[in-house]
């Protein structure tokens, strides 16, 4: 019992604090929101010393809806916003998949849509004033990017990716038993093993899966194939977070999809679990950007400061301060030995700078006779001293190790792969099977001007330099290897080199579109026996020797084990083992329904080229030009077989633009098999040899899921969902264009889902509510006293 005075004392003290509260609140409805989120976001940070550069968008915390109202300040000036969807335009044009984006086949697991036609829609609203302001432009363009599923092709200018909103949970797709249809748990329920903790049944007011598609549809952009990747994508995987942490060491954190967005989602996320009881996760605001630091104290600000050009002097403190400090770490020796994170055991084998640049690492399960490759990645970072060499290194370490230690199975795990080095694709499948050449894997590009252009300057001049003076040889060759342009890395289906650029870019019309003649990589595909083969030595290349002459396992004791968002590279080295080696695949996760999943869900594409790549070539053509005689210049377009025109008709300069253009990608060429040369394969179906669902241990120990892998290669069909093994596509070299018997409405039709209970939930809500609210309360009293 509180006596009088105690309880005058508190009285007086709640009401100085609303008061207090008051007085900061109309003094904060004063100012421009830009300055409340700078305010908030140095409140936030205090005296705290980031570990990582962009540890600031999680440490320095702001209130979600001013973090929205700062971030639709930012003002949109239409000239600018329609020169650069005009630019958007130009440089879409290089995109390969645009036809079957527009009209895919009945095999492809996502809606179509037509970039060109959307392009056109956001230009006409940017010319007619009907965009409030950048946000709003921002987010159009950001659902045209996403409704392409296409991983290598992205716009990342003006505000693009400048705000963040996350939640303090996260949600997970959990089997009671690994065959039972899973339900959707809070992620802190699994992690902290509640005993009989409910599934989450609903989630703003919606039934939970309607309100996730809904979410996926308008709040993601993730580069997933099909729906089952879509979700994946969405909740936590230790093997993707590390593969991001490890590789770019900027910040301590990376969330999902669902739980860090983009795209504001509102102050909070409501809903329900079955037993009745209500939850409120509130959303928090962020940036990557120290806006205290930065000077921004408007959305005009952020304008002149982010979205617009630079000047040639100036300089980005923040991306100075993180390149600083990844230089920093790429300079420490390998020795780490911690794990990926706590649910790995630790490595037998790891990466030399192992969570410092490199995240390949290796596992022996003896007991079980089990060896585990870990390779959530195959990219490299220009900022980092990790090579090529490395991953030789572990792969070759890996595979000597696990040979005499008697292993019986391999898991090569490649959850969280979204691809990186096309030639680690080769190295790893090389030193798996050093008896079988890698050649199932051509490229076809789509015939376009701009690409005609560059093909003809770059192409001769590289296949004929003793025509051209050493100068323009030079220039040319800064683009040297510039794939595909430069044909003297690739080869024709038989394994010759070609000859000329005309006899690779005149090639067939199909499917209502003109293409080059398809190509290959002239790594490891040319036949030393034909004439003017530029064969590569393998050893000589890599300067890591092959462990084996033969291959140390057998395709049958080997499985692939994917999440979906296996990507680019991943997809290639996934090709090879499937169709060159006969490997099998497992597949884990996806919406709660049985049935088969793709092992590769991710970016099939072969090539991803940014806007300052193809800028760069205009300026090495402009540069060539513009240092011509007017005789000179006509003997050389005439020689390249290029007019001043073909020139002028390149998309613009990235210099020439108004905005900050940033990492805007486009893939350049289509994917197609040797044996199906005109099918792209970014739109086959290609189920896994078998599917897993995740379990609760799975979530606390990983070796629990390589077990399951393993056992499935072992020839035991029962850890498989039902109806997921033997799926359409399984077969080698199969090339499913019609329907799977399913598509992506019916995947998400047939979605598990578990009935709103009909007690009332509305007192559980308001309790559970109320109890929060108390504590603060109590919390905020006890402080000021």
């Amino acid at each position: 019992m509180f006596s009088p005075s105690t309880s005058s004392t508190w009285t007086v003290a709640i009401g100085a604090i609303q008061v207090l509260i008051l007085c900061v609140t109309v003094a904060e409805a004063q100012q421009d929101p830009c300055a409340i989120f700078s305010s908030r976001q140095r409140s936030s940070l205090g005296d705290k010393v980031l570990q990582h550069p962009y540890d600031i968008i999680y440490d320095g915390g702001v209130d979600a809806e001013i973090t929205f109202q700062c971030a639709t300040s930012v003002p949109i000036f239409a000239d600018q916003a329609t020169f650069m969807v005009e630019s958007m335009k130009n440089y879409t044009g290089l995109l390969s998949t645009l036809p079957y984006l527009k009209n895919p086949p009945a095999s492809y697991q996502q809606p179509g849509v037509d970039v060109m036609a959307r392009l056109d829609e956001i230009g006409n609203k940017a010319r007619n004033h009907e965009y409030n302001n950048m946000y709003e432009f921002q987010l159009d363009i950001y659902n045209l990017q996403a409704s392409t599923h296409e991983g290598h092709f992205g716009f990342a200018f003006g505000t693009s990716g400048l705000f963040v909103w996350w939640l303090p949970d996260q949600i997970v797709s959990v089997s009671s038993d690994g065959q039972e249809l899973p339900q959707i748990f809070a992620y802190s329920d699994i992690l902290g093993k509640v005993p009989n903790a409910s599934p989450i049944i609903e989630i703003g007011g919606l039934p939970v899966f309607e309100y996730l598609r809904n979410f996926i549809e308008t709040k993601t952009s993730n580069g997933m194939l099909e729906a089952h990747g879509d979700f994946n994508a969405m909740i936590p995987s230790d093997a993707r977070q590390f593969a991001e942490i490890g590789m770019t060491p900027a910040s301590s954190y990376s969330f999902p999809l669902f739980t860090s967005s983009y795209v504001y989602n509102g102050k909070s996320l409501q809903g329900h679990f079955a037993n009745g009881t209500a939850f409120e996760w509130k959303y928090t605001g962020g940036s990557g950007e120290n806006f205290s630091e930065n000077g921004w104290t408007s959305g005009m600000d952020i304008y002149k400061g982010r979205v617009l050009k630079p000047p040639p002097s100036s300089s980005n403190s923040k991306r100075d301060a993180k390149e600083e400090y990844e230089d920093q770490l790429s300079k420490k020796r390998d020795s780490v030995t911690g794990r990926v994170s706590p649910i790995y055991p630790p490595p037998d084998l790891f990466q030399e700078y192992f969570g410092f640049g490199s995240v390949g690492s290796a596992y022996f399960l003896r007991n079980e006779s089990i060896a585990i490759l870990s390779l959530p990645s195959f990219n490299i970072k220009e900022t980092t001293n990790v090579t090529i060499q490395s991953y030789s290194a572990l792969f070759n370490g890996f595979l000597t190790q696990a040979k005499s230690a008697g292993m019986k199975k391999l898991v090569i795990d490649l959850q969280g792969n979204g691809g990186g080095v096309l030639s680690l694709g080769y190295d790893l499948f090389i030193r798996l099977f050093p008896n079988k050449v890698p050649n199932d894997q051509y490229f076809r590009l789509r015939q376009f001007p701009a690409s005609d252009t560059w093909g003809k300057v770059i192409s001769t001049v590289r296949m004929n330099p003793q025509s051209f003076p050493p100068w323009i040889v030079s220039e040319v060759s800064k683009k040297a290897k510039a794939w595909p342009f430069d044909l003297t890395n690739s080869v024709q289906l038989d394994g010759t080199i070609w000859t000329s650029w005309d006899s690779f870019y005149e090639g067939e019309r199909f499917d209502g579109e003109e293409w080059t003649q398809p190509t290959g990589s002239n790594l490891y595909l040319s036949n030393p026996d034909l004439p003017n083969s530029q064969n590569l030595d393998f050893d000589a290349e890599f300067a890591i020797p092959l462990p084996f002459t033969e291959p140390p396992f057998a395709a049958e004791d080997i499985i692939l084990l994917t999440d979906g968002v296996c990507a680019s590279t991943c997809h290639t080295f996934s090709m090879f083992m499937k169709n060159d080696a006969g490997v099998k695949s497992v597949v884990v996760g996806g919406l709660p329904e049985y049935g088969p999943m793709q092992a590769v869900a991710g970016t099939r594409g072969g090539i991803v080229n940014d806007w300052n790549y193809y800028s760069e070539m205009k300026v090495i053509l402009l540069e060539i030009v513009n240092n011509l005689t007017p005789e000179e210049l006509i003997a050389f377009t005439n020689a390249v077989g290029i007019t001043m025109d073909d020139i002028q008709a390149l998309p613009p300069l990235v210099t020439n633009m108004p905005w900050n253009i940033g990492q805007s990608s486009i893939n350049g060429m289509n994917v197609v098999h040797r044996d199906s040369p005109q099918v792209t394969r970014q739109f086959v179906y290609e189920a896994a040899d078998c599917r897993l669902f995740c379990t609760a241990d799975m979530y606390h120990d990983i070796t629990h899921l390589w077990r399951a892998a393993a056992q499935f290669a072992g020839g035991d069909k029962s850890v498989c969902v039902r109806g997921s093994t033997d799926g359409p596509g399984t077969e080698i070299n199969n090339t499913l264009l019609d329907s799977p018997g399913f598509s992506y409405n019916s995947t998400w039709d047939n979605v598990n889902s578990t009935s709103v209970p009909k007690s009332n939930r509305s007192d559980s809500a308001t309790q559970r509510y109320g109890i929060s609210m108390i504590a603060i309360l109590v919390s905020v009293i006890l402080a000021v006293l």
